[in-house]
């Protein structure tokens, strides 16, 4: 480039009028610098773009993912929906892909299919089975009731209101043949069987069965005595 511009230099004042000489020389000048210019941002050092963290979400198909050390040693859980720093470290172990993550000022590991760039997915569940007799309502804010929903019946998922701080979804939005609304979480469970168990844990099963049907009211003994925590 130097070389070319003393020999422009040169023709221009052999061939050129005063003039032309001077509108030739700021052109040529401003070529210069802006070859100058355009030399330091391409070959200026830069920052190692791979150090750079992003914000992601942990994501999970129950309340909480786990969590690696550098090492790979499982140390931790995260609930679902926490905030951290993700890093474009990533390495494949034993079938799993790794990513680096900043959670409270310390390093570590999680696999990848544990995160999310959209706090939107941060739930992994597609369906659920009522355990437990449940009410649908219109939306997460209303009181309005669209539907009810038999114990073992399967609910397909399709989103959520809020996760609270340990992972846990408060209303699911769920698809139940042609309807759409919200319902309880605390009343679904993750498998077919599992919905079906009757509680019995403290004998209550056992106890109905020797009070009979004396009042000709029913036999209480199907009903499912699961516990729960009552609004204050």
């Amino acid at each position: 480039m130097q070389k070319f511009l003393i020999m422009c230099y040169t023709i221009i004042g052999d061939c050129m009028s005063k003039k032309m000489k001077r509108i030739i020389i700021r052109i040529l000048f401003l070529i210069t610098v802006l070859s100058l210019v355009f030399s330091l941002i391409v070959f200026m050092p830069k920052k190692n773009i791979k150090d750079k963290a992003i914000i992601s979400y942990v994501s999970s198909d129950i309340n909480t993912a786990k969590l690696y050390d550098l090492e790979y040693n499982e140390v931790d859980n995260i609930s679902r929906g926490t905030k951290v720093k993700t890093y474009k470290f990533k390495e494949k172990k034993d079938d799993s892909i790794y990513i680096k993550i900043k959670y409270k000022n310390k390093f570590y590991l999680i696999k990848e299919e544990n995160l999310t760039s959209n706090r939107e997915d941060i739930i992994k569940e597609k369906e659920l089975f009522v355990r437990t007799n449940l009410t649908v309502y219109k939306d997460a804010s209303s009181s309005k009731i669209l539907s009810y929903i038999k114990k073992g019946e399967r609910v397909d998922i399709l989103g959520f209101d809020e996760v609270n701080d340990d992972g846990y979804v408060i209303k699911y939005k769920i698809k139940y043949n042609d309807i759409e609304g919200y319902v309880y979480s605390k009343y679904l469970v993750n498998t077919k069987d599992e919905s079906l168990k009757v509680y019995d844990e403290n004998g209550i099963q056992e106890y109905m069965g020797t009070m009979g049907d004396y009042l000709g009211g029913g036999n209480a003994t199907h009903l499912d005595y699961f516990p729960y925590e009552k609004p204050k």
